[in-house]
């Protein structure tokens, strides 16, 4: 056998081979898509034909797959297996409000439903004319059909849908909202005018200081709503105006002292109180216990903020250098090392700082101990003897040594706090 009859036996061999295989993955393809019939009836039951639909679906390509139904109401789709497809309709005569879903198809029939169209034409007014720019809402037995707004004239036309019975929502700000209205679209084309009516509700506007556990009133506020009104409110911090139900305002509020605040209020169809927090301005207080400190004596200083309230924590410097912090009362002791001018600054974690200056002065006095003189008591004399008295009680309000109570007070103070400040400086 020659070497080229081998050859083609060889090729005819691998071709017999792959040739199933080849079959096979076509057929494997072809499994992993089915034939779903729609089928469009109306609202008898009867075939819908020469009416447009389109499929669509998650994953692969999506479609969409656009047909026209045949006499009999039917199309023929073919989609992936097992996909989740949704049939919308398009014809003049027929609609549906809604798309029509079906998950998990198969190799099967679907009926889709619809129903003749129309169209409803809605005239909003009021006691004065028409109402342009008024929300109408036309809801259906199974979703909303359709939202619209008014246009000058305060009429609006639905797009085609089913010829049904729909409920009509009508809002405008300014307005009570009709939620009673409705339409019965049984024809091509109907007509509907819905009434709305002007309204105003009365509301309180109530301005406290939230920064207290249960909000205190703030009086003198100024409440100011837009261009409208501008009050001030009272000891119990409120203020009342009225104001067009259905409608948002931008309130705004101050106080000097206290932080501007502003909001927007959605003003509903009854009478309210708004409340609105404000707060004082952050503030800083610094106090020293003494303008002038001897040099070599510490004084101690105290921080609170715009409430009075302690601030702890912060940093405490003199001329620059850090020498400690607040403690939980606000309060710190400040060494004073130098003489003249010195600036005791705070600083908080909110950005505030504030100073106060101490001199330090030098002590000038003698510091050379005296001589103790021991002091002897005489024996007293017999009643009426002119001799020396024995030592006599001090009266009120002296300490028996010439000072007075608050005096020796405040140098008794002085020194325990110097004490206080040498321990503090050993550990």
């Amino acid at each position: 056998m020659s070497r080229s009859s081998v050859g083609v036996i060889a090729t005819l061999l691998v071709v017999s081979v792959l040739a199933p295989a080849a079959v096979g993955g076509t057929a494997a393809q072809e499994s992993d898509q089915v034939t779903v019939t729609v089928a469009v009836v109306d609202s008898n039951g009867d075939p819908v034909g020469d009416t447009d639909i389109s499929v669509t679906w998650d994953g692969g390509d999506g479609g969409p797959i656009n047909k026209t139904t045949a006499g009999n109401g039917k199309a023929f789709v073919d989609v992936p297996r097992g996909a989740d497809i949704r049939v919308t309709v398009h014809d003049d005569e027929f609609v549906r409000n809604r798309p029509f879903d079906r998950l998990n198809v198969s190799e099967e029939e679907i009926e889709v439903d619809v129903a003749r169209s129309g169209q409803a034409t809605i005239t909003v007014e009021s006691e004065s004319g028409p109402v342009a720019d008024a929300h109408v809402v036309v809801d259906g037995p199974y979703s909303t059909a359709d939202r619209l707004t008014t246009d000058e004239n305060g009429q609006v036309t639905t797009r085609r849908v089913e010829q049904t019975s729909y409920d009509l929502r009508v809002s405008k700000p300014g307005f009570y909202t009709n939620n009673s209205a409705s339409v019965e679209l049984d024809s091509e084309s109907v007509q509907k005018t819905v009434e709305l009516e002007r309204g105003t509700k009365q509301i309180t506007f109530k301005v406290v200081d939230d920064n207290f556990d249960s909000p205190r009133p703030v009086d003198g506020a100024l409440v100011e709503v837009e261009d409208i009104f501008s009050a001030r409110t009272f000891e119990n911090g409120e203020t009342s105006t009225s104001l067009r139900v259905n409608t948002e305002y931008n309130v705004a509020v101050s106080k000097d002292g206290y932080s501007s605040s502003a909001k927007v209020v959605e003003i509903r169809e009854e009478e309210r109180t708004v409340e609105v927090g404000i707060r004082r301005t952050p503030d800083l207080t610094l106090a020293a216990a003494n303008n002038q400190v001897v040099v070599g004596e510490p004084t101690f200083i105290t921080a609170t903020d715009e409430y009075g309230d302690p601030v702890s924590d912060a940093s405490v410097t003199v001329n620059g250098t850090t020498v400690g912090q607040t403690d939980a009362n606000g309060r710190a002791i400040v060494p004073i090392n130098n003489d003249g001018n010195l600036e005791i600054t705070v600083s908080d974690d909110r950005g505030l700082s504030e100073s106060v200056i101490v001199e330090g002065v030098e002590d000038t006095s003698d510091s050379t101990p005296t001589e103790t003189t021991a002091m002897t008591t005489e024996e007293p004399t017999e009643a009426g003897g002119g001799g020396a008295t024995g030592t006599e009680e001090p009266e009120d309000g002296d300490d028996g040594d010439g000072e007075s109570g608050p005096g020796f007070g405040v140098v008794t103070a002085l020194a325990a706090l110097a004490v206080a400040f040498v321990v503090a400086r050993r550990r």
